[in-house]
């Protein structure tokens, strides 16, 4: 028997904003690194240390702008689903938070056990990252044998 689920509207209105803090919080550390943006620490005095560290780089580019194109990228889905009401989107979006949050908790440890420093802003990044997964695992599950209605 096939169940039936309606589209789940308010928990993809509340991932996109989770996704917009992400997106705001890259974009900051985006400018940052390439204009020289000040960077006032919020909570850990560990910024200075993990933003200019050889991790905050990668295949030549800012981490941060790659976080800007992957809150992009999950904004964009979100959207497009609330416009269609299509779950195709929604679990295209559930494997972008995936790998997202696998490169993330990657980020978290190289904070903790390689630098040992802790910037706030990645930590916000790595909890809009966390939340984002929880709700794809939420869909997945929920939408892994059932179809739209």
């Amino acid at each position: 028997m096939t169940t039936f689920l309606r589209f789940p509207f308010r928990l993809t209105i509340v991932a996109a904003i989770v996704a917009s803090i992400g997106l705001l919080d890259s974009f900051y550390l985006t400018l940052q690194h390439y204009i020289g943006f000040p960077t006032v620490c919020l909570v850990a005095n560990g910024c200075a240390i993990v933003l200019t560290s050889s991790y905050a780089i990668l295949f030549g580019v800012s981490a941060a702008l790659l976080g800007v194109l992957y809150y992009s990228a999950l904004l964009l889905l979100l959207l497009r689903a609330l416009e269609t009401r299509r779950i195709i989107f929604l679990l295209l979006f559930g494997c972008m938070s995936v790998f997202g949050f696998l490169v993330s908790a990657w980020f978290v440890y190289l904070q903790l056990v390689v630098l040992s420093a802790i910037c706030s802003y990645c930590m916000i990044s790595a909890a809009s990252s966390l939340l984002l997964f929880v709700f794809s695992v939420w869909l997945i599950i929920n939408y892994r044998f059932t179809h739209y209605e």
